[in-house]
């Protein structure tokens, strides 16, 4: 997987996200946890995929447990989901809540192998996936200095992204982001080869 590290600059915003582009052909397209492999350093959002578990439990406790300033349920295809949170946790934290969670425990080779966990965003089969069904707020972090930052603006371009409801000049950014990486990957390839 090819990793895109971006700093976008929206309005009166500028933030980082770290996309990935895969497939051969660079077909997919994948929201990525992070950048960094310290297990200490908050530097990872948490992106779990849950194939056909929905623990509302689990998710509560998890938000709760790593004092997350909030977090989202969706349902990524039929019977399938995931949560994110735009906190940013270290590594370590999202490995350890990997191993006790009832997620899709591959994302933790992925981790292990790459430094990072992507959720893809390209377009599915059905158009009415993903879809957002909740929203946790954790209540008890609101004004606690222990809290983990949250990243409201990649919260707000990955939901606007999702649901197909990102604005013009944002869209256009995306575009051009990925048609740019799609040119560098052909002419890396074609530079490898000659």
């Amino acid at each position: 997987m090819r990793r895109i590290n971006r700093l976008f600059k929206i309005g009166r915003h500028a933030f980082n996200i770290t996309f990935g582009m895969y497939d051969s052909d660079d077909t997919h397209f994948a929201i990525l946890s992070g950048d960094s492999f310290n297990p200490d350093y908050p530097s990872h959002y948490l992106l779990l995929d849950y194939d056909k578990n929905y623990v509302p439990e689990e998710w509560n406790l998890i938000v709760k447990e790593y004092k997350l300033r909030r977090a989202q349920v969706w349902e990524s295809s039929k019977g399938r989901y995931w949560l994110t949170s735009f906190s940013l946790i270290p590594a370590g934290q999202v490995l350890e809540i990997m191993y006790w969670s009832k997620c899709d425990k591959n994302q933790a080779q992925f981790m292990f192998k790459d430094g990072f966990v992507g959720l893809r965003l390209s377009k599915k089969k059905d158009p009415e996936y993903p879809k957002l069904i909740d929203t946790i707020d954790n209540e008890d972090v609101k004004d606690d200095k222990e809290a983990k930052f949250y990243n409201y603006d990649v919260e707000k371009i990955f939901i606007e992204y999702v649901k197909g409801k990102m604005d013009n000049e944002k869209k256009e950014i995306f575009e051009k982001l990925i048609k740019l990486e799609k040119q560098k990957r052909r002419d890396e390839d074609e530079k490898n080869t000659a």
